[in-house]
């Protein structure tokens, strides 16, 4: 239930700070939520998990350079699955300069440096505290909540049903 919980509050911090960083650069709110109930960022709750697990096993700056490439890969293997399993687009870096599919690009790739960075020295210990002292029966109606959104939410976008309100932001 550990991971699960370091998981789920990555993500929702990751809510957090996409839809903050999306105000500030678009000065429009933008709702940045990729699941029907839950709100949520999973590719930041991915790497999130990565960047912990790697912290937990090398320390703090193999946790900074490679949980920085596992973020980006992260980034890109699942913003390429949302494209070529549910037509979906949930960011757009073709028009910056070095990109690869639009998924990930060089000057994000910086920006990924230093927040993996700034989580690895500052929030994972914090982060790991909650975790740790998080009510068992609360993660566990977490993740049954979660495992419902997960399956209704694939379930209706493949049945074009609904639009997960993530508006599409063009950077660069």
């Amino acid at each position: 239930m550990f991971y699960f919980m370091m998981f789920y509050l990555c993500a929702a911090f990751g809510l957090v700070a996409e839809t903050a960083f999306s105000l500030v650069t678009t000065r429009k709110f933008n709702d940045r939520r990729t699941m029907i109930l839950s709100p949520l960022c999973p590719v930041y709750g991915l790497g999130g998990l990565a960047i912990y697990l790697i912290y937990r096993s090398f320390g703090v700056f193999p946790a900074i350079i490679l949980g920085t490439l596992f973020a980006v890969v992260i980034e890109y293997i699942y913003g390429m699955i949302c494209v070529r399993a549910f037509h979906i687009i949930l960011w757009d870096y073709s028009n910056c300069r070095y990109h690869k599919n639009g998924q990930i690009c060089l000057e994000f790739f910086i920006v990924w440096y230093a927040l993996v960075a700034v989580f690895v020295l500052y929030l994972i210990e914090p982060t790991q505290y909650i975790v740790m002292n998080f009510p068992i029966s609360l993660s566990s109606l977490l993740l049954i909540v979660f495992v419902i959104d997960v399956v209704f939410t694939i379930r209706n976008i493949r049945n074009s049903k609904i639009n997960l309100y993530c508006s599409v932001i063009k950077y660069c």
